[in-house]
């Protein structure tokens, strides 16, 4: 496990230059969306988690450009 603080996109870089099994990278919105500007993003799951009361963080912020996405399936609980 690697937790990183700065640079993501240089990191996650070094990561898919190396041999291995695939990546799971967890973080917000905004995280999401430089690796994806920056191309790095190959596979999306997304898990939604209902809340009662008060708010979250948005899967995308604002504003956010559109991105090439294809949906494999769903899957519900």
């Amino acid at each position: 496990m690697t937790i990183a603080r700065d640079e993501p996109e240089a990191i996650l870089e070094d990561l898919k230059s190396q041999p291995g099994k695939d990546i799971w990278l967890f973080g917000g919105g905004t995280l999401f969306r430089s690796l994806a500007d920056a191309g790095l993003v190959d596979t999306v799951e997304v898990a939604v988690m209902p809340i009662l009361l008060g708010g979250g963080i948005p899967l995308l912020p604002v504003p956010a450009d559109p991105i090439q996405a294809y949906s494999y399936g769903a899957q519900g609980v």
